[in-house]
């Protein structure tokens, strides 16, 4: 199964160094960037940022409306502890708090969507 992770650039060296090394059937899109028409062939979103995003967030509402159109699972994880907003979420996770743990944590969610 295809995996996109999509980073924060206050991260994104964090997660590259580490991680492309051994996965290398996920691609990383930089959260920043125009990015919604190469995301349409994966089957999997991983979000990765430094706390969770605001759910006001223009980029994450535009995440979360192509996953939807294109009936596509999304993760959201974040580095540090991050105070969740009242607001229903429209991810299929969110898993926060692990700090330097945090890069062990999508291995594991990677290797169970292969």
């Amino acid at each position: 199964m295809r995996v996109a992770l999509i980073t924060e650039k206050t991260i994104k060296k964090k997660v590259s160094q580490s991680f492309l090394k051994d996965y290398a059937g996920s691609v990383i899109f930089d959260l920043e960037k125009n990015i919604s028409s190469k995301l349409v062939n994966f089957k999997t979103f991983i979000l990765i940022s430094k706390t969770i995003l605001n759910r006001k967030n223009l980029k994450l509402k535009k995440i979360i409306g192509l996953a939807n159109k294109n009936n596509i699972k999304l993760i959201e994880v974040a580095f540090e502890k991050s105070n969740l907003s009242d607001e229903q979420s429209q991810s299929d996770a969110i898993i926060h708090g692990f700090n330097n743990g945090t890069i062990e944590v999508i291995k594991k969610i990677v290797d169970s969507l292969k």
